[in-house]
């Protein structure tokens, strides 16, 4: 007997056969997000790493981080997880103001560094307190030691203590505020358990006065389209950025392969924004989505 979503939720024969309908229906956008994804692995190609420097190696592994949470991110449309892909889109976007802040700031590598390990010496504090369980292998250890190890991170070779700026800080000074206070806000609501979960999980009446039904399973919906395109143009962005980074944003290569994938973009984003204009108007979507 197939399994219902009752049953098995997104485990279920049901969900699987409803999330394949929903793959075949958004077929053409599938077939663009795989295409973005191909030609940022050919990028990643084009890049020659200095292991001896620092800011290459930081870009490169950020880079990499974009375009991992990007593929997990198509992966998560295809099976309709709507708040988790909107998470992963924030860890896209997340990626990008970090790397316009290197591009940016001389010293962002180290500042970042230096935000790590504040967060590492604060749970190390908290394992020599016994607010936090220790791990065997660190039964015994010397916690001054390692404490220091990190803080000595948190001052420059002057001792000057390094300020540490929060994400928030990082976008605005990257002039980034409309993406932090845009979908960075709204796909921040979806990576943490909180209200959202009224709208994702529960069907209110017309008034919202009261909750119709309990909604679970795969959603389809024009969250597909938008929260996909938005994280394949952050992805561009990141690649454009460190692009500039490296040093290659303006040769040949570069340019032939961007060109083309960044004029697609625009024609994928114009082509969704009239259907989403279309759907507002007559009412199929909500204005909010």
């Amino acid at each position: 007997m197939a399994t219902k979503i009752s049953d098995n939720g997104f485990f279920s024969e049901e969900a699987i056969q409803k999330s394949e309908a929903i793959r075949r229906e958004h077929r053409q956008l599938f077939f663009y997000l795989a295409e973005v994804n191909e030609q940022a692995h050919r990028y990643l190609g084009l890049l020659k790493v200095e292991s001896n420097n620092f800011k290459q190696v930081f870009t490169v592994a950020l880079f990499a981080r974009a375009l991992t949470a990007y593929q997990g991110l198509i992966m998560l449309a295809q099976r309709s997880f709507a708040s988790e892909a909107r998470a992963t889109c924030r860890n896209i976007l997340e990626a990008k103001f970090k790397l316009a802040y290197l591009l940016k700031e001389p010293e962002a590598a180290l500042l970042l560094i230096a935000k790590g390990e504040k967060e590492r010496a604060k749970r190390l504090r908290s394992m020599q307190a016994g607010d936090l369980p220790v791990p065997p292998e660190l039964a015994n250890e010397d916690w001054d030691s390692r404490i220091k190890s990190a803080e000595k991170h948190l001052k420059d070779a002057k001792g000057k203590k390094r300020k540490i700026l929060s994400t928030k800080d990082i976008a605005y000074r990257c002039g980034l505020k409309v993406d932090y206070i845009g979908y960075y806000s709204v796909c921040s609501e979806a990576a943490h358990a909180g209200h959202i979960e009224l709208e994702t999980y529960l069907k209110f009446n017309a008034d919202t006065t009261a909750v119709e039904a309990f909604v679970y399973g795969p959603e389809d919906g024009g969250w597909i389209d938008w929260i996909t395109l938005q994280g394949a143009g952050y992805l561009l962005d990141c690649m454009e950025i460190s692009a500039s980074i490296f040093g290659v944003r303006s040769t040949r290569d570069f340019q032939l392969l961007f060109k083309r994938i960044l004029r697609r973009n625009n024609e994928m984003m114009q082509r969704y924004r009239d259907l989403f204009i279309v759907e507002v108007g007559t009412g199929k979507l909500p204005a909010s989505k």
